[in-house]
């Protein structure tokens, strides 16, 4: 699986043109750690999955299993409405919709890793919140 998404970043970076230098400094990694995604020596941690999807607009699916469309249109995940994950698509194709859906249906790791993506970014964006907000404040001190 490691060098799966390996072989996966090293495309979608290939196909952006943006070398594993700018993608560290983007990650605010070392460009050795980009090398050491793309070999599958190591995997992404969840800040820096949660970055990669965002710096590339990858569906996220795709970029763990390799399965539907590399790049969809933005997705927002709740966990309220239909139970512990709903995906609610702005202009996906019902089609497109129903394929992810059907996916986390009949694949429970999966279901349990987006869920976990899911969860941990949302620590991560209050964590950055509160991180701005903190900084603001020593901002005006200054």
């Amino acid at each position: 699986m490691r060098l799966e998404i390996g072989k996966r970043l090293k495309l979608i970076r290939n196909k952006k043109g943006i070398t594993q230098s700018e993608l560290g400094e983007k990650l605010g990694i070392q460009f050795q750690h980009v090398s050491k995604y793309e070999r599958g020596e190591t995997v992404p941690t969840w800040e820096n999955l949660i970055k990669l999807t965002e710096i590339f607009d990858v569906n996220i699916n795709w970029f763990l299993t390799g399965k539907g469309k590399m790049f969809l249109s933005p997705v927002t995940y709740s966990n309220e409405k239909d139970g512990p994950l709903s995906l609610v698509h702005d202009n996906d194709s019902d089609e497109q919709l129903e394929e992810i859906i059907e996916e986390l249906r009949n694949d429970a790791e999966l279901k349990d890793l987006i869920y976990d993506y899911v969860q941990n970014y949302r620590k991560l964006r209050v964590t950055t919140s509160k991180l701005q907000g903190r900084i603001d404040q020593m901002k005006q001190k200054l």
